[in-house]
C-alpha cells in the first residue's frame, strides 16, 4: 500500500503497482484482500461458472448469482448476444475453449491440470482469459489482463 498510483474509476479510486505477484497457500485459508463485504457465494458460483466454460447468464443465476446480469441486458451487448443470457466467449468460454488460428480449441484448464500432475512445478501452468481476438466477442473483457498461474504447493 506505500507504492503504486492511485486512479480514479469506475470504482473509485483505486492503487496500481505494476507487476507485483501474490503468493497464496490455499491450506491456509481463502485469499481474499478486500475493503468491501465479500459474496463468497456468488464468487464461489461464478469460479465453477468459469470453470464450466459456459457463457450462458442463465445457469449463474440459477445458481443465485447475479454478477453478470447487467453486462448480459446491456444496451451495447444485446444485439450482439446469440440468445437470451448470452454472454459471449467470456472467461470460462476462453478457459475451456481457447480457439487457436487454425479454428481448432485449446482447453486450457484440462492441460493445466494434467500438467500439475506430471510436473507441479512446471512453469508453464498458465490459463489466461485475455484473448485480444475476441475482446469484441466478449459482454465484458476480462478485468484483469495478468494470467492466472496455477501452483500446487507439494
Amino acid at each position: 500500500m506505500e507504492t503504486g498510483s492511485d486512479r480514479e474509476g469506475r470504482n473509485g479510486f483505486t492503487r496500481g503497482v505494476f507487476t507485483r505477484e501474490l503468493r497464496f497457500k490455499m491450506k491456509d485459508g481463502f485469499p481474499a484482500t478486500t475493503t468491501k463485504k465479500l459474496a463468497f457465494r456468488s464468487v464461489a458460483a461464478e469460479l465453477f461458472w468459469f470453470m464450466s466454460g459456459s457463457n450462458d447468464n442463465k445457469i449463474l443465476q440459477r445458481l443465485g448469482c447475479e454478477i453478470w446480469t447487467a453486462n448480459a441486458e446491456a444496451s451495447y451487448w444485446k444485439p450482439k448476444a446469440k440468445f437470451e443470457g448470452d454472454l459471449g466467449r467470456v472467461y470460462g468460454v476462453q478457459w475451456r475453449s481457447w480457439r487457436r488460428p487454425d479454428d481448432s480449441t485449446v482447453d486450457q484448464l484440462a492441460s493445466v491440470i494434467e500438467k500439475i500432475k506430471k510436473d507441479p512445478n512446471d512453469r508453464r501452468l498458465i490459463v489466461s482469459a485475455w484473448n485480444p481476438g475476441e475482446i469484441d466477442e466478449m459482454a465484458l473483457p476480462p478485468c484483469h489482463n495478468s494470467p492466472i498461474k496455477a501452483k500446487m504447493a507439494v
